[in-house]
């Protein structure tokens, strides 16, 4: 609602199982379960991190000391560390990324152009390479410059995405002020994948489609989670399987 303020209370109505009933909760500025959950634990063998709560690659290197037992990673949230997280992921170096930037050569927008550019390569960090399996968790939620770090894993196999698509919304944010204090914001040119296609309004694609459902969430489950977790698991097992000569 325009104008309302953190705290303040909003009524809704809930319809669960043919039932309905009105509650009252207070305002949050962003969704709270995810500063709820630990910044690390561990299920079984597999390591789970909410990179929402890693304040920096420092507390990222002292959660997976803390998780050194554990064969495999779940990493939810968007990290402020990308780049370092990366490095940390790769052990070969990360082609750039790919982008198309307009030009307009007239103010009517007939005389157009595209210039293509491939930013630097990113190199691995010698001595700091996490080898075991990772899976990220993805859903509608991550876009900008988390949908580029996870792509650009995701197409070279350093990571298994599960959840949803992102919300295919990266690629530069361009402003623009309206009369009476307006702003427009758009995405201001093209990011395409690695092999050229469209990544706008497309997104990642899950390699292993899961999403919420309610009886989940009656429950109490956390079913994309827990998928994250049986998908590390198996990675696992198909890592450890040897094959005969």
């Amino acid at each position: 609602t325009r104008g309302a303020t953190k705290d303040s209370p909003v009524t809704l109505r809930v319809r669960s199982q043919g039932r309905e009933k009105v509650v009252t909760i207070n305002r949050e500025p962003e969704a709270p379960w995810r500063s709820l959950e630990p910044a690390w634990t561990q299920s079984g063998n597999v390591g789970i991190i909410n990179l929402e709560r890693i304040p920096n690659v420092e507390a990222f290197d002292a959660a997976l000391v803390a998780l050194h037992e554990a064969d495999g990673l779940v990493l939810r949230g968007i990290p402020s560390f990308a780049e370092e997280l990366m490095r940390r992921l790769i052990s070969q170096p990360l082609p750039g990324k790919i982008t198309e930037v307009p030009l307009a050569f007239s103010p009517d927008l007939r005389e157009t152009a595209w210039v293509r550019r491939r930013s630097s390569s990113l190199n691995p960090l010698p001595g700091k390479r996490y080898s075991r399996p990772v899976v990220v968790l993805i859903d509608g939620s991550l876009q900008s410059s988390a949908e580029g770090w996870i792509s650009a894993l995701q197409e070279v196999g350093v990571i298994v995405c599960v959840g949803t698509p992102t919300a295919g919304a990266n690629g530069s944010v361009t402003f623009l002020h309206l009369p009476g204090g307006g702003q427009v914001r758009f995405t201001g040119m093209k990011l395409l994948h690695s092999n050229g296609s469209r990544f706008q309004n497309i997104g990642v694609i899950p390699d292993v489609f899961v999403e919420p459902t309610i009886a989940g969430v009656v429950a109490g489950r956390d079913e994309v989670l827990e998928k994250g977790v049986e998908t590390v698991k198996t990675l696992i097992k198909l890592r450890s399987t040897v094959i005969p000569k």
